[in-house]
Parts: C-alpha cells; sequence; structure tokens
C-alpha cells in the first residue's frame, strides 16, 4: 500500500488515471504542449485571478500529463503565502523554494520525486518567510531559473492569485518566464477579475498563452488559447 502524507490530495492523474478527468487534463496538455513547442517556450507562470480556481489542482496535474510523455518536468510551488503542492502530492515541506532562496541550501536536496510521479519532479514552497514577494524578487530567484532552465524541458512555476498579491506579477517580469496560463473556474470567476489580472499583467509585459476553464457544463476542464 502506498504511504501518503496526512491531508494529501492525490491528483486525479494518479489515482484515477483513466477518469475522463484525466483525459481531459491530457487534452489541455495537448492543445498547451503544441504552443510551447512551436514558440520553443520553457517557463511557464500559472495563475489565477482568484483563490479557489483549481489553479494547483490543474497545474499539477498538467505537470504529470506531460511528464507522462517523457517531458523532464521541474513543478515549483512559488505561492510563499499560502503553498499547496506538497498537499496535493503528500510531500514533505520543510525543505524547498525558500530553503534554497534564503538558506542557500542545494537545490538538489530540495526537489523531491516519487516513483508515481511519472517522473515529475518537484520544488516545493519550503517554510513560509516573512517577505515572500522580496525572496521571488531577488537574484537567487533569477539564478535559480536561469539554471533549470539548462536541465529541465519545462518547468511550471505556480504562483498566488493575481489579484490577492502581486508575487505573481513579480514573476511574469522576469526574462525567464515565457508565458502566462491563467486558470479560471466556470461561474466563480468574473469576467472583469480575468481582465483585470490581464491588465495588471501586461504591465510588465507578460506574454498569455491561454485559460483553463474548469468546471464547465459540457466538460470538465477547456483550454482557450491566446488569452
Amino acid at each position: 500500500m502506498k504511504k501518503r502524507l496526512k491531508n494529501s490530495t492525490e491528483p486525479e492523474l494518479i489515482s484515477k488515471p483513466r477518469s475522463s478527468a484525466s483525459e481531459q487534463y491530457r487534452s489541455v496538455r495537448a492543445n498547451l504542449g503544441f504552443l510551447i513547442k512551436d514558440k520553443n517556450y520553457k517557463s511557464i507562470l500559472i495563475t489565477s485571478a482568484e483563490a479557489s480556481a483549481g489553479k494547483t489542482t490543474t497545474g499539477v496535474n498538467l505537470a504529470l500529463s506531460f511528464a507522462t510523455q517523457g517531458t523532464k518536468v521541474l513543478y515549483i510551488d512559488a505561492d510563499l503565502r499560502k503553498p499547496m503542492v506538497h498537499k496535493h502530492l503528500g510531500l514533505s515541506n520543510l525543505k524547498g523554494l525558500t530553503s534554497h532562496l534564503v538558506n542557500d541550501i542545494p537545490l538538489d536536496e530540495c526537489i523531491q520525486t516519487k516513483e508515481e510521479f511519472l517522473g515529475l519532479d518537484v520544488l516545493t514552497s519550503g517554510p513560509v518567510p516573512p517577505n515572500p514577494a522580496e525572496c521571488l524578487n531577488s537574484k537567487a530567484m533569477d539564478n535559480l531559473l536561469s539554471n533549470v532552465e539548462g536541465i529541465y524541458d519545462l518547468i511550471l512555476i505556480d504562483t498566488p492569485p493575481a489579484l490577492v498579491v502581486g508575487d505573481a506579477k513579480v514573476l511574469a517580469s522576469k526574462k525567464e518566464i515565457d508565458g502566462i496560463l491563467l486558470v479560471a473556474r466556470h461561474n466563480q470567476t468574473k469576467k472583469t477579475e480575468l481582465s483585470q489580472t490581464k491588465q495588471n499583467l501586461k504591465q510588465v509585459d507578460a506574454n498569455f498563452i491561454g485559460i483553463v476553464l474548469n468546471d464547465t457544463p459540457k466538460t470538465k476542464h477547456t483550454y482557450y488559447y491566446g488569452a
């Protein structure tokens, strides 16, 4: 029997790989994958306008879906305020991104993986710092993003909701970031919130590559190209 950490929420692609939801994640991955390959994108931010849009659930399952295709993927939890990736994947969060940025712990000691992750590597947030925005805007973060681009085929970066705090904007401004994937929830996320999110992030020349809409009437997840 697999042993998981308390309160973990196993991703659909691991718990129910043949479910309709898993198929929808694969469909989104296929559509997004064409764009990433065509544009030679490598580092993608995953964010939402508001909380509870399904950002982390979507991001983790997309990362696993890419990994099943042989893509070498690193998933980074850059939500240093309310990190959730370790809970979704049943991982320890004693060491992670902040351990590397603040305490200079070697990156390879902070990255985690498991056999059931299908080749996906994960950098959890690490202990929540008193100054999240400063950590993300540091030279150490720039160096990390630059270094992992030479190791991985794809880096997916989970950020806090863009209208709640400014951390997504800080990361979107970095030259290493190729695109922004927005996650929204049907009948929850307002069009005005999406517009405001795009407007805010475009102030730093963010490149929007699409929207994943959760819980649509006909399908679990819908991907719209050209957000």
